[in-house]
């Protein structure tokens, strides 16, 4: 019997992406790992690496997805197209982005171990930039004997705004020769749950593994007057982000305006390492939050650039 010949299988394919579950389009099966790769290197900001024939195939599958009139239309009928409704997606991403839906125990993990080391030197670096010393105290020998003398700095009580899994707060309550209480602020559960909380709390330092469950975004819950310092690695940019219910100033007000209540008299430098290169208007819009809210100085110091995209920290 002579069988009528079958078209390649179709499927829809669906891809996490932005904090949501995408549908990109119905396409054969076969084309769906380049698909994959396609949106995860247009999710990078970067070129896929695929032959031009493979690329081909792509946009004659976006082109002509849905168009039999069972199949899920593509979110594109092209590559430009398929970009531009990612970054409508990006967009609504970062408008309602969800701390405890987005990161579990899994992601958590992951974070930890992959951020390890440079998230430290990050953080020892921004508390230079806040007027601590981070090498081994002096030791001073008198001419009499043996006795040494070693160079006490002052306690001091700091917050770490954005702490995530808690390696920048780590960092700080192991400076030598410092009393440092550090306190971590964070709007994820689980980050706030990490095995690191435990190994800080094992330590003997002042509020060693102290966190608090925190939206930056909003009043900081302390009483005036009471921190020496606050500082933060990765995490203040994202205010320059406006909210599905709040604007950027908003948010940057809610931060800027409450920290400034909760420093001492005497509070060192408050530096917060952040990654601005994709959004050319954060940093005036953290100058202007800043004069809007009595701070004397907000000035931008670029230091460490590196890495592949060129990202300043």
């Amino acid at each position: 019997l002579a069988g009528k010949p079958r078209g390649p299988r179709l499927k829809t394919l669906v891809i996490p992406l932005f904090g949501a579950d995408r549908i990109i389009g119905t396409f054969p099966t076969a084309l769906h790992s380049d698909m994959r790769h396609l949106v995860e290197m247009l999710r990078r900001n970067k070129l896929p690496r695929l032959a031009r024939e493979r690329l081909a195939a792509l946009e004659e599958a976006l082109a002509g997805c849905g168009s039999d009139g069972g199949s899920t239309p593509a979110v594109g009928r092209n590559v430009a197209e398929l970009r531009a409704q990612m970054e409508v997606w990006r967009l609504e991403g970062k408008s309602g982005f969800d701390a405890d839906r987005y990161y579990d125990a899994a992601r958590v993990s992951g974070y930890t171990e992959h951020n390890r080391g440079s998230q430290e030197d990050l953080a020892c670096r921004t508390l230079q930039l806040s007027s601590l010393e981070t090498g081994p105290p002096k030791v001073a020998s008198f001419d009499r004997g043996d006795v040494e003398t070693r160079e006490k700095r002052e306690g001091l009580l700091v917050m770490d705004l954005g702490c995530g899994s808690g390696l920048s707060t780590a960092a700080a309550a192991r400076l030598p020769g410092y009393a440092l209480g550090t306190i971590g602020l964070d709007l994820s559960s689980e980050m706030l749950r990490a095995e690191t909380w435990d190994e800080m709390a094992a330590e003997l330092s002042p509020l060693a593994g102290e966190r608090i469950k925190c939206d930056l975004s909003h009043r900081l819950p302390f009483r005036a007057g009471t921190f020496d310092l606050a500082y933060s690695v990765a995490a203040v940019h994202y205010l320059a982000q406006a909210s599905f219910t709040r604007s950027a100033a908003q948010r940057l007000d809610g931060l800027l305006g409450s920290l400034r209540g909760c420093l001492t008299e005497r509070a060192r430098p408050c530096t917060f390492q952040a990654f601005f290169t994709k959004d050319a208007s954060a940093v005036s819009k953290f100058k202007e939050a800043s004069e809007r809210n009595g701070w004397a100085l907000c000035d931008l110091v670029l230091d460490r650039a590196h890495g592949g995209s060129g990202a300043d920290r």
